[in-house]
């Protein structure tokens, strides 16, 4: 697979560095509300969010990926390199060594929905079941 530049080494980082903020800004809002062990509990989980990224296998695809998305934004034509689309097909597709999730796939899949949709953020109650193990019926996802 071909060797990224710089600059897009720099755009991931950025890039990335922007959502885990986010992700940890909006795990932090959330657990305001929350009882102290499931706070602590999202927290961490804000703080963990995406470092898989950053591990020797993947980093390489997810600047891949990034560029394809900045490509998208810019609404340029995009192809990825040999090899490079392969490697992002598997980087994204194996579980995260950094999440250290207790929770079923399933329903981690469904509070990173409620953590980076705005509209949803809200929902105290679905994080609460989600994180606790019950079931919520306030949340939207299937």
């Amino acid at each position: 697979m071909q060797n990224p530049t710089t600059e897009m080494l720099v755009h991931f980082y950025e890039r990335t560095e922007k959502h885990r903020k986010y992700v940890i800004h909006s795990t932090r809002v959330l657990g305001n509300s929350l009882s102290p062990d499931t706070k602590l509990n999202l927290l961490l989980r804000g703080i963990r969010h995406d470092l898989s990224k950053y591990s020797e296998g993947n980093i390489l695809p997810y600047v891949w990926i990034a560029e394809m998305y900045r490509y998208k934004r810019l609404k340029l034509p995009f192809e990825y390199p040999e090899g490079a689309k392969e490697a992002t097909k598997a980087a994204t597709s194996s579980p995260s060594p950094t999440s250290n999730s207790p929770l079923p796939v399933h329903k981690t899949k469904r509070l990173q929905r409620i953590l980076t949709d705005t509209s949803s953020v809200g929902s105290v109650q679905s994080v609460e079941a989600i994180l606790g193990g019950g079931e919520s019926h306030e949340c939207s996802y299937s």
